[in-house]
């Protein structure tokens, strides 16, 4: 009985000892893995705080291009969120940053950096006190005092921002945000100023018969001109006009044009007009602008009292204006800037 009463005990020594190095290892296996969790979740919070901190620089650059040459920014946040960052001048491009902020949490550090790039638009193609569509397509936002749409479907790929909406006749479809505007209404400042500047400077005239002018395909750099435009031409390179009365363009200009006009302007390009990848055309009437056509497709920005777009394709593209910026005056092109981030990791975004 005694060796029975041995072989027992002996057996309950070693489970003891087996339960033991098991729930040892259960533990050190647990601790591994919550310090492990820990540190990731720090990491995180730590990477998070940076991707803000670069949100609050974007916040922090001036809006207005003027201030933006040479603009550098040394920014510290001590409380929510935690971080430290820069912002410096991109090499080699105009109007675009690099924004390097560093997030810490407890003893972790993550980097973020992405790139901003000055949109003096905004993304918004359609800038316009009452602007009215009939069956045509904007990629772009439209920002708008009144929006009226006519018969067939209109397609908005982006925001739409408007004070009053009608619908007569058709239907539209927005693919971004769609919000009523509480704010004040669209200002739209004379061109008297940039008028008198291009006659100050001197800047070239076309050749006019009537009071009616027209571009050669190889102009380029600044035109004034004293009366009405007709562009019927190819214009490949980069243009800004100023006319003191109206424009019509029948061809599309395959380079990157900017038309301020003190009349109305009329696109009614035919054919299927021009594909050029490096095409931009910025339009500015102190009155009206009209696109029409079923085939058209137009890359660029209209800004006017009163826009209609009829059948046309519309594609938001501000290229065309960045040459100008300094130049033009500010007020002229104080339309909603903003900036868009490209960012450098390749980390979903949330």
């Amino acid at each position: 009985m005694s060796k029975q009463n041995g072989y027992a005990l002996l057996l309950l020594v070693f489970a003891t000892l087996l339960i033991f190095l098991l729930s040892s290892t259960l533990y050190l296996i647990a601790l591994s893995e919550l310090r492990v969790s820990r540190h990731l979740s720090e990491a995180d919070r730590a990477f998070y705080y940076a991707e803000a901190g670069v949100e609050v620089l974007k916040a922090s650059l001036p809006r207005r291009f003027r201030e933006l040459q040479g603009y550098r920014l040394q920014a510290e946040g001590l409380d929510s969120p935690r971080f430290t960052g820069s912002v410096t001048p991109l090499a080699g491009e105009e109007y675009a940053f690099m924004l390097t902020a560093i997030g810490q949490f407890a003893d972790k550090r993550r980097e973020v950096s992405a790139e901003a790039r000055y949109f003096p638009f905004g993304g918004s193609a359609v800038f316009a006190s009452n602007f009215r569509t009939a069956g045509a397509t904007v990629q772009g936002s439209i920002y708008a005092d009144y929006f009226l749409v006519g018969e067939g479907e209109t397609v908005i790929s982006g925001d739409l921002a408007v004070i009053e909406l009608q619908v007569e006749g058709g239907s539209y479809l927005c693919l971004g945000r769609e919000w009523q505007r509480s704010g004040p209404k669209l200002a739209w400042p004379d061109l008297t100023c940039l008028i008198a500047k291009a006659k100050a400077e001197g800047w070239p005239v076309p050749l006019g018969v009537n009071g009616s002018y027209g571009l050669a395909d190889t102009a380029t750099g600044t035109w004034y001109v004293p009366g009405d435009l007709l562009l019927n031409g190819w214009l490949g390179s980069n243009l800004l006009v100023v006319a003191a009365g109206d424009v019509t363009v029948n061809s599309l200009p395959a380079g990157r044009v900017v038309i301020f006009a003190q009349g109305e302007i009329t696109v009614e390009a035919r054919g299927g007009g021009n594909l050029s990848k490096n095409q931009s055309l910025v339009l500015f009437s102190r009155e009206r602008i009209t696109v029409s056509g079923d085939c058209l497709l137009l890359r660029g920005v209209l800004l006017a009292p009163e826009v209609e777009l009829r059948g046309a394709s519309l594609l938001y593209c501000h290229r065309a204006a960045l040459p100008w910026l300094e130049l033009v005056p500010a007020e002229l092109l104080a339309f909603k800037p903003t900036f868009a981030l490209e960012w450098l990791d390749t980390r979903i975004r949330r």
